[in-house]
């Protein structure tokens, strides 16, 4: 646990920049958790988020991949609990990452190469509807949460 932190640290204080790459998003994988009986209950669709996710990207001229090594991945969780019959609580959130191969020193002889996670952004929220319509202002919400976190990525030094 120790090395991934200092593998973390490194990679933010060193002149490694995503710059280039992160200018250069042209292919994403999107990858969602399942909801549970709770997400059933208050009408919330996992395929629907992630379409609104991905119809986003395209609007933002970024492909769409199949491919679960294609970088970045924009990684979506919803929680929720109905409060009522007609209403729900939501948490949504959404994880935009990398993950690199890096070298990194051990010891003053030994090297070894690790996976790095590198997350690129990171937004989400909380809100309560009317299972009516909690589908569409989900879908909504992770619309401009996509925006936000191009946004921030195509700004990265």
């Amino acid at each position: 646990m120790r090395a991934l932190i200092t593998i973390i640290v490194g990679l933010m204080l060193s002149s490694f920049s995503f710059t280039t790459y992160a200018l250069e998003i042209r292919k994403a994988f999107v990858n969602n958790e399942s909801g549970d009986e709770d997400s059933k209950k208050c009408r919330i669709d996992d395929v629907s988020v992630k379409a609104s996710i991905e119809a986003a990207l395209r609007a933002n001229r970024i492909e769409i991949s199949q491919d679960s090594s294609t970088r970045p991945t924009f990684y979506s969780r919803v929680n929720a609990a109905e409060i009522t019959t007609e209403v729900c609580m939501v948490s949504f959130h959404l994880q935009v990452y990398v993950v690199q191969r890096v070298d990194v020193q051990l010891t003053n002889e030994r090297k070894k190469n690790v996976a790095a996670y590198v997350e690129l952004c990171e937004n989400g929220g909380s809100m309560s509807a009317r299972k009516f319509d909690i589908q569409q202002r989900l879908n909504d919400r992770f619309k401009r949460i996509v925006d936000i976190c191009i946004s921030e990525i195509s700004r990265m030094k």
